[in-house]
């Protein structure tokens, strides 16, 4: 099934390229001169690229035999028998979820709980049952942060009637980036001119956000936030390389 995976990553960045350069270098290549019908088949192109990996991350989970009642049963087993203190989610909500239900309430009490992808469903599973489990976040959090970039996107949330999360808000601060970037950068816009842009940033002030392109680790803030209460600010930390 690896290949429908491949499929689904080229897909995604001929997609991308095709929407960045809005078609233009793909136009030459084919002898098609509309542009914007180029864009629009970009975006189509970068659809069907997700729904392959989509599909695929669907047809891993339901064949892994870690993901099934009896593989998590058995991890369950495991953790009753280690009697940890803190026990670390390392899954996507439902596998999560599940295992919480074999593990038991009771026995998860006075436990530190922590997951790397605190997903909307999981946060709700266990509010329900009175679990806290912390999570870490490369963004703020979107329902409290007053940073400008947060506030303009939960804005334009509301405007299109969209609940608040940290995945659509890493992504719209991802995009307001790029866009920032293209809109300095001289035409013709390749993939080149986009990096030595991207790569030149050094205390840029951007929303609220101070970017230094780290080429250690190529990001652009070395900080995660830790989510310690969903209706308050979180801590923020300093990632060290």
């Amino acid at each position: 099934m690896n290949y429908k995976r491949g499929i689904g990553f080229i897909l995604l960045h001929v997609g991308i390229v095709m929407i960045l350069t809005k078609g233009a270098i793909t136009g030459a290549v084919v002898g098609f001169s509309s542009t914007d019908s180029l864009s629009i088949i970009g975006i189509l192109v970068l659809f069907i690229g997700l729904c392959f990996l989509v599909i695929e991350n669907k047809n891993l989970s339901m064949h892994n035999p870690i993901y099934t009642p009896l593989g998590l049963k058995k991890q369950a087993d495991a953790i009753k028998h280690a009697q940890p203190d803190a026990i670390g989610f390392f899954a996507t909500a439902s596998p999560t979820q599940e295992l919480i239900r074999q593990v038991g309430v009771d026995f998860l009490a006075n436990k530190v709980l922590f997951d790397i992808l605190v997903e909307e469903p999981l946060r709700q599973f266990a509010k329900r049952r009175g679990i806290k489990i912390y999570g870490g976040s490369v963004v703020p959090n979107p329902k409290t942060s007053q940073l400008e970039i947060v506030k303009e996107y939960r804005q334009a949330m509301d405007r299109n009637n969209y609940a608040y999360d940290v995945f659509s808000l890493e992504s719209y601060i991802g995009t307001s980036i790029l866009i920032d970037m293209l809109q300095k950068i001289e035409k013709p816009i390749t993939r080149a001119k986009i990096k030595q842009q991207l790569e030149a940033l050094n205390n840029y002030q951007f929303k609220g956000l101070t970017l230094n392109f780290n080429p250690a680790n190529r990001s652009l803030f070395d900080f995660v936030w830790i989510e310690t209460n969903e209706d308050g600010e979180w801590v923020k930390r300093k990632v060290k390389n």
